[in-house]
């Protein structure tokens, strides 16, 4: 009855609800999602099914996903598991950081048909999710380029923004910020909020809270990008926080990632590219010393 009352007198705000265009295009976002989780346990597994055979090349190159990882891989399941043949698959640089001898022993293993069969069905388990992930995420593109031209390409102005980053944000958010009245609600509703948990002067805890799970970790891995993305805005914030305030890592990336969200907003609302902020600032600096350059010629002369 309480609740009843609430929504007769308006007290009650309505859930964002996207349309049907965008609900579709969730539908193959998430789905990208749940099959990246399936692809890095089929490749963990994989991976734990040669490293019993005493195949340990994980061990000395970056990701399992790499081209020579692959190739040995290939080799192995057409049953070349010679050492000699396999350690020629490897990348020279491996083989100059850590030593032929030391690959060579990597990559050394006892192989029967059992193990060859599994990997076998490992890659072919691994190809077929690789496929459905490239399928789905050329159909999301190609609603956003259908329905939401300008701001997919708006969007890819951020630094760290490319094409599958701006179809997941139009995915999860939509492309009009109507249901948003300003910056801090769709943030809240991302959950990169600050948490205010404190009682009696003590904190209890300083933890996002909880939202949009999906749009979250793509605004994540974006602030990773855009960290790292020369004379921009997030690079030197970053720079700043990190190394001259001596701050943590991983808390000034949720800052990064809501600052993303907040201009995001701004963009969707307004119809406006991104502006960067430290790059006009650069320009005016050079404008200056310009200026002065001119000035000191000109009192010289």
């Amino acid at each position: 009855q309480w609740i009843a009352e609430c929504l007769l007198k308006n007290l009650i705000r309505g859930s964002f609800v996207p349309d049907k265009r965008v609900q579709d295009m969730r539908k193959y976002n998430r789905r990208i999602f749940d099959l990246n989780e399936d692809l890095t346990y089929n490749s963990n597994k994989q991976d734990a099914a040669l490293q019993r055979c005493g195949f340990r090349l994980s061990n000395y190159v970056s990701r399992v996903n790499g081209k020579s990882y692959q190739k040995c891989v290939r080799a192995i399941i057409t049953g070349i598991t010679d050492p000699e043949e396999l350690v020629k698959l490897i990348h020279g640089k491996t083989l100059r950081k850590y030593g032929r001898n030391i690959i060579k022993d990597a990559v050394t293993g006892d192989f029967h048909q059992a193990d060859i069969c599994l990997l076998k069905q490992y890659a072919e388990l691994i190809g077929v999710i690789e496929r459905q992930i490239e399928e789905c995420r050329n159909a999301l593109i190609a609603m956003c380029q259908e329905h939401f031209p300008k701001q997919f390409k708006r969007l890819q102005s951020i630094p760290g923004v490319k094409e599958r980053a701006a179809s997941a944000i139009i995915a999860e958010t939509g492309a009009d910020m109507k249901p948003f009245e300003k910056a801090t609600n769709l943030v809240g509703w991302c959950g990169l909020k600050p948490r205010n948990d404190i009682s009696n002067n003590k904190v209890k805890s300083n933890r996002t809270t909880h939202g949009n799970r999906f749009l979250r970790q793509i605004l994540i891995e974006i602030s990773w990008v855009a960290s790292r993305t020369r004379n921009c805005f997030f690079s030197n914030f970053s720079y700043v926080q990190c190394t001259q305030r001596h701050k943590n890592k991983m808390k000034i990336q949720v800052a990064i990632a809501r600052k993303l969200l907040v201009a995001v907003w701004h963009m969707l609302t307004k119809d406006e590219d991104f502006i960067d902020v430290y790059l006009k600032r650069l320009e005016k600096q050079a404008e200056w010393q310009n200026d002065l350059q001119a000035l000191e010629s000109l009192l010289v002369g």
